[in-house]
This record gives structure tokens, C-alpha cells and sequence, in this order.
């Protein structure tokens, strides 16, 4: 598998020092999967959702959502703290609606845009859904005979990733995933029934924009550390992060 990151390279990222989001409204946006979904927190932490599934239904829903989400809670563009946004992996059209989406909703602002991992933002959902849960194995169907996987450990409600995210051959997951753990995510039909049934499962309903605020809460009370999963950057810095099977692309010769 190889990652592409369009624009500037992480370590090039134009640092950003901690804010103190706790007590600032934060929009959420989760576009990667056929969940199309926004939330918003205010700062008296009253939670706002929209969501909607079926696929193609992101560019006509998402900023109406958006709008209607700051109309009910009283807050303005302005008064936004953060913007959470699902970054990948997922549907390259869904995650390009929604950068494109927040890009005119912040461009003119200096709100941040907090690039999440969509796989740990389903495992946030998941271990809301199971809070004693030990263990989740966050999946995206990535069709052919794949699923975009990653593990997490539930970390006092924080899900700390086992290693980064792989594109996983439906039959190498036979064995990885022990009965009472939890499976989370899209394609979870695709794997083997004796492996399905052993274990706890969490579906589309765990692929929300809450989830995305709930990640993001426990990364603000761990003291905003510098981690894969949360990227914080200004919006004209900001692109999805692709996922794509397969080798890297030829070097071009050097002159």
C-alpha cells in the first residue's frame, strides 16, 4: 500500500500551538464512507447532529447540514474553535466534498482544520458503544478482496492505534481478531462468518461526526500531544489523506 498526502509534507506543517479548544465550539465533518454527517459542540458542550446515508448524497447534504447545525445552535462561522474533518481512508469523492466544503466555509478565517483518521474516528464510535471494550479493529471496505484495517486500544476512551493503517486481504484476517473484541466499520460482511460471530460488531452507525468530536475531546484533555491521528493545520494547508493499493509511483531521473 502506499499513502499519498497531497500538499506540504507533515513535518513541514506550519506549527500550531495548543489552544485552548475545551471551552470553543468545534464542527465536526465525517464524509469518507456512505455516512455523510456533521456535528457540532458549543461551548456549553450541547452536541448538534445531522446524518444521512446513501451514497452520492454528501455534496447536496453536507453544507446544508452544516448550515442548519449553526442556526440551531445559535453560533456563527466566526465562533468556531476547530473544524474536525475525516481525512481518510475512505471514498475519494467523499473526502474531496468535504475539504472542498469546509475550504469556502473557513478559507477567509484562522480556524483550524483538526485532520482526523477516519479509522480512529470509527473507533471512537465503536468504544462509545462498548466502553469496557479492550481492543477495536476499525475497517473500511476497500473493495477487490480488501479492507482498509487498523487496531486500536482503548486507552481511557482514547483509541491508540496498534500500528498504521494497512489495506488487508479479506483471508489474512482469520486468527487476528479474538473472540469478544470488537470489530468496527464498513465490509465487516465480507469477512468470514466464524470470525464475525465471535466477536462484539459495530457498523455504520459507529461512522458519525460524533465520533469524530468524541476523539477529538479526549486528544484536547490529553493535552493536544502531537500524534498521526489528529493533525492540526490552517485550512490552506489542508488536503485528505489518500490511501491506494499498490506500489509507489516511478522517480523521475534525476537531470
Amino acid at each position: 500500500m502506499r499513502r499519498i498526502r497531497v500538499g506540504i509534507p507533515f513535518y513541514q506543517h506550519v506549527y500550531l500551538r495548543p489552544m485552548n479548544l475545551q471551552d470553543l465550539s468545534i464542527l465536526a465533518v465525517e464524509t469518507a464512507t456512505q455516512v455523510c454527517s456533521a456535528a457540532l459542540i458549543t461551548r456549553e458542550k450541547k452536541i448538534h447532529t445531522r446524518s444521512v446515508v446513501g451514497n452520492g448524497r454528501h455534496a447536496e447534504q453536507l453544507l446544508p447540514f452544516i448550515r442548519e447545525l449553526l442556526d440551531e445552535a445559535g453560533v456563527q462561522v466566526k465562533d468556531i474553535g476547530a473544524v474536525a474533518i475525516s481525512s481518510g481512508p475512505g471514498s475519494f469523492t467523499g473526502l474531496r466534498v468535504a475539504s472542498s466544503s469546509i475550504r469556502g466555509l473557513i478559507y477567509d478565517t484562522e480556524i483550524p482544520v483538526l485532520s482526523c483518521n477516519t479509522l480512529a474516528g470509527i473507533a471512537a464510535g465503536a468504544i462509545k458503544k462498548y466502553p469496557d471494550a479492550e481492543k477495536v479493529h476499525a475497517v473500511i471496505d476497500a473493495r477487490r478482496q480488501h479492507l482498509y484495517y487498523q487496531p486500536f486500544l482503548n486507552i481511557e476512551g482514547f483509541p491508540e492505534p496498534g500500528h498504521e493503517v494497512k489495506i488487508m486481504p479479506l483471508d489474512q484476517f482469520e486468527g487476528l481478531i479474538r473472540p469478544g473484541e470488537v470489530i468496527a466499520g464498513t465490509g465487516i460482511e465480507r469477512l468470514p462468518e466464524p470470525l464475525v460471530s465471535s466477536v462484539k460488531k459495530c457498523g455504520i452507525e459507529c461512522i458519525t461526526a460524533e465520533g469524530l468530536i468524541s476523539l477529538v475531546r479526549h486528544w484536547i484533555k490529553k493535552g493536544q500531544p502531537e500524534t498521526e491521528l489528529i493533525n492540526k493545520v490552517p485550512i490552506g494547508e489542508y488536503q485528505p489523506d489518500y490511501h491506494s493499493e499498490g506500489p509507489p509511483p516511478p522517480q523521475k531521473p534525476s537531470p
